[in-house]
């Protein structure tokens, strides 16, 4: 379990402070990837189709705009 903890894969979450449910079996990521709690679909992390934070990537692209647009001046 905590070398699962340590991964790479669960960094991102980590810093978020996001809860991650941890399955060992091979079986459980075929169970659990059609299944839904309170309108949230359950996602593997280690398959790295999770985009966890849109603003942050748009505020990204608002620096840059802005600096794009002060050098330009």
């Amino acid at each position: 379990m905590a070398e699962v903890l340590k991964s790479p894969y669960m960094e991102a979450f980590s810093k978020k402070d996001y809860e991650v449910i941890v399955l060992f079996d091979d079986i459980d990521d075929f169970l659990f990837s059609g299944f839904e709690y309170k309108g949230k679909k359950f996602k593997s992390i280690s398959k790295g189709t999770i985009e966890l934070d849109k603003s942050e990537e748009a505020e990204k692209e608002k620096a840059k705009k802005e600096l794009e647009n002060s050098l330009n001046l």
